[in-house]
């Protein structure tokens, strides 16, 4: 199709997993699409959202934890909430990396 980038969004409930368990499947899959968009010389990140279940710094940094060589979207709206709004964006992005 001619794309440069991929971007992903881990929407959806938990179900009968737990939270953990579900980070788990999460990083299995995008294991998967970031070896994918290597072959295929893409540039793939993810972008975590306040409603969905994953929704915090924390998740953010266990999923780049978690899947080597993975990127995240920038958000600076959310930033901002993950740092309990108050414009202080330049701390998430210092701490996130």
């Amino acid at each position: 199709m001619g794309a440069e980038c991929i971007g992903l969004w881990p929407g959806g409930p938990l179900g009968k997993q737990t939270e953990a368990q579900a980070i788990e499947h999460l990083a299995e899959s995008f294991r998967e699409v970031w070896q994918f968009a290597g072959e295929l010389s893409l540039t793939a990140s993810f972008e975590i959202e306040p409603p969905f279940v994953f929704r915090t710094e924390d998740h953010i940094r266990q999923i780049l934890a978690k899947v080597p060589g993975a990127r995240t979207n920038l958000d600076f709206s959310h930033f901002d909430m993950f740092s309990g709004g108050r414009g202080r964006i330049a701390e998430v992005v210092k701490r996130v990396g």
